[in-house]
C-alpha cells in the first residue's frame, strides 16, 4: 500500500513556484522547459482533459513531433512529482484518459488560481447578502493571491488566453473591492483599489472613472482633476485616442462644480466624510468635496473683467504666475465657471514634461478639444494655408478637411510664427 503523498503547492500567478510538502521543487529538477510548461498546462485546469493534439501543438508549435515525444514528457513529469513511481498508469497526479491527459482533481493540491477563484466567488456571495465587510475580507484575500500575471514566462496561445482571463478576473475583483469599500464609507481604501486597477491596466477607463468619483467624495478635487489629465495624456500620447464621452462628461461636471452622485448609497453604519444626502448632483461649492474659494478677490475680479471683454469679441491674453501649488489652476477655473455655465466652449491645454517630441503640447491639446465640437463645414471656412499648418499639431485636421496643401518650408523662427498665426486665424474663423 502506497504511503499518502505530501500536499502539492503550486504558484502560477507571478513567479512560478512549486512545493512537495514543505520541500520546494527547484527549477533544475524540471530538467527541461517543456516539462515545466506541460505541468503548468495540466495543473491550470485540473478538471479538464487536454487532448493529445492540443498538448502537442502547444509544446511543439513548429509541428512534426511524434506522439512518443509527448508520452516521454508525461513520463518525466510523473517521476518528478512522484520519485518512487514505478508504473506511469498508477500515477496519483497525471491521469491518462482515452483522448488525452488530465491532472487529478481529487489530489491533495493547493493551487493559487483555484484559491483566487474561490475567494472571488466568496466575495460575490457576501455582496449578494449585503455583507460588505465579509465581501471586503474575501476580495482582499483574492488580491493578496495575485502576485503577478499568470505564467508570465510562457508565450504560447494557451498561456496568453489564460493570462488575459486571470488578469480580467483580478481587475474585476479590484473593482468590486473598491465599491465595497465605498459602500462601507472607506473612500481611501476604494481609491487605493482603483489605483491598483490602473497600475495593472493603464488604459482601464472604468478604473479611472471610479478613481475620480471616489476622490471627489473624499474631498480631493485636485487629485481628481490630476487623475483625469494623466489618463487623458496616456490615451492621447500612446494610443492617439480621447477619453470616452462618459469620462469627458464626468470631467465637465467637475469643472462646473458639480459633485456626481454615487451609484449606490453608502452604509450609514460607517458614513463617509460627507454625510449629506444628495440624490441629485450637488454643487461642489455646497459640499465638503469642494473647499470655499477665498483670498483671491482682487485677482478674480480682474479675471472677470477679461472674461467680460472676451464676450465682446475682443481677444484677451492673461498670464497668471506663481509657485507650484499656490492655486493658479483653481483661480482660473473659478473665473471661467460662469462662462461655462453660459454655454461658452472652453478648451484646455497643459504643459507637462517638456520633451523634444511634444512641441507646442498645450496648443495641440486645445486644438484636439476644439475639433470635437467642429464639423467639416466649420473647418473649410478657415483658409487651407492655416489648416495645413495646424495639421502639424493634430493629424485629425487633415483627416477632417482633406485635401490640404503642403506649406513651403521656412526657417525655424519663421515656421514658429506661421504656426502662431494659424492658431490666431483658426480661433477667429
Amino acid at each position: 500500500m502506497r504511503e499518502p503523498l505530501p500536499r502539492l503547492t503550486v504558484q502560477l500567478l507571478g513567479e512560478f513556484r512549486c512545493w512537495l510538502g514543505k520541500a520546494p521543487i527547484p527549477r533544475s529538477a524540471w530538467r527541461t522547459a517543456k516539462i515545466r510548461t506541460l505541468f503548468k498546462i495540466l495543473i491550470s485546469e485540473r478538471r479538464r482533459v487536454f487532448s493529445h493534439a492540443d498538448l502537442t501543438q502547444w509544446l511543439w508549435p513548429e509541428g512534426n513531433l511524434a506522439p512518443a515525444s509527448l508520452r516521454k514528457r508525461i513520463s518525466d513529469l510523473r517521476r518528478i512529482l512522484e520519485p518512487d513511481l514505478r508504473q506511469g498508469a498508477r500515477s496519483h497526479y497525471v491521469l491518462q484518459r482515452p483522448h488525452g491527459y488530465c491532472f487529478n482533481a481529487e489530489a491533495d493540491c493547493w493551487v493559487d488560481i483555484e484559491e483566487f477563484a474561490h475567494a472571488a466567488g466568496a466575495g460575490r456571495e457576501r455582496e449578494r447578502a449585503a455583507d460588505w465587510a465579509g465581501a471586503i475580507a474575501a476580495y482582499e484575500s483574492a488580491v493578496q493571491l495575485y502576485r503577478g500575471d499568470f505564467a508570465d514566462e510562457e508565450d504560447e496561445d494557451w498561456a496568453r488566453e489564460a493570462r488575459n482571463h486571470w488578469r480580467a478576473q483580478y481587475l474585476e475583483v479590484l473593482a468590486r473591492l473598491a465599491e465595497c469599500h465605498a459602500r462601507h464609507g472607506h473612500f481611501q481604501q476604494a481609491i487605493e483599489s482603483c489605483r491598483r486597477r490602473l497600475e495593472t491596466d493603464r488604459y482601464n477607463a472604468g478604473g479611472c472613472h471610479d478613481l475620480i468619483l471616489y476622490l471627489l467624495h473624499s474631498s480631493d478635487r485636485a487629485q481628481a482633476l490630476m487623475a483625469y489629465e494623466t489618463f487623458r495624456s496616456i490615451l492621447m500620447d500612446e494610443l492617439g485616442l480621447r477619453p470616452s464621452p462618459r469620462m469627458q462628461e464626468l470631467y465637465q461636471q467637475v469643472l462646473r462644480g458639480v459633485l456626481p452622485p454615487l451609484p449606490f448609497q453608502p452604509s450609514t453604519l460607517h458614513p463617509p466624510r460627507s454625510t449629506l444626502s444628495h440624490p441629485e448632483p450637488l454643487p461642489l461649492s455646497h459640499s465638503p468635496a469642494y473647499l470655499p474659494f477665498v483670498g483671491r478677490g482682487p485677482e478674480l475680479a480682474r479675471l472677470h473683467e477679461h472674461v467680460a471683454r472676451s464676450k465682446g469679441s475682443k481677444g484677451q491674453l492673461v498670464l497668471i504666475g506663481g509657485e507650484a501649488g499656490i492655486g493658479k489652476t483653481r483661480l482660473l477655473q473659478e473665473a471661467l465657471k460662469k462662462l461655462h455655465e453660459d454655454g461658452a466652449l472652453i478648451f484646455w491645454g497643459r504643459c507637462r514634461h517638456v520633451t523634444e517630441d511634444t512641441p507646442f503640447k498645450p496648443f495641440a491639446e486645445a486644438l484636439d478639444e476644439a475639433l470635437d465640437h467642429l464639423t467639416r463645414e466649420d473647418l473649410v471656412a478657415v483658409r487651407p494655408l492655416w489648416l495645413a499648418e495646424l495639421a502639424a499639431l493634430s493629424p485629425r485636421v487633415r483627416a477632417l478637411a482633406a485635401p490640404l496643401p503642403e506649406n513651403p518650408p521656412l526657417s525655424p523662427e519663421q515656421a514658429r510664427w506661421r504656426l502662431f498665426e494659424a492658431c490666431v486665424q483658426f480661433s477667429r474663423d
